[in-house]
């Protein structure tokens, strides 16, 4: 028995790229096809540190369900790191619309706040974020 050969060229586009979902239905990989799967692929991107691919991975969640407030967050998320600061925030202030009490955008968006020197929004940011932690 011969182990199958492994290919090491890089995907056309990463996008494109195969997800292994434990709810697939059928042997191998599948191509993203819901929201939820869009979201996971920008997740995978983020800890890859692809995040121009995670943005691009995020906009498919969102043009599938413009109401999840993971994509958005996500998406504020790479931005972030992407060094597109007002984009993040916008993409955060989407995200709290959807859902107002979530800890964790609070939190990534008071971060930001603080690294712009609005210390007294960012520490609000905070304040809430303690408030509606678990």
């Amino acid at each position: 028995i011969r182990p199958a050969a492994v290919s090491t060229k890089a995907p056309a586009s990463p996008l494109s790229t195969p997800v292994l979902t434990p709810a697939a239905a059928g042997p191998g990989p599948r191509k993203p096809v819901t929201a939820d799967d869009w979201i996971d692929r920008g997740n995978s991107m983020i800890f890859l540190r692809r995040f121009e691919d995670a943005i691009l991975a995020y906009d498919h969640a969102i043009a599938l369900h413009p109401t999840n407030y993971q994509a958005w967050y996500g998406k504020g998320t790479a931005l972030s790191k992407t060094g597109k600061p007002d984009d993040a925030l916008t993409a955060f202030d989407r995200a709290l619309t959807i859902h107002p009490r979530n800890h964790q955008v609070l939190m990534a968006k008071g971060v930001l706040l603080k690294k712009a020197g609005q210390d007294a929004d960012a520490d609000r940011c905070f304040e809430l974020a303690n408030l509606y932690t678990p």
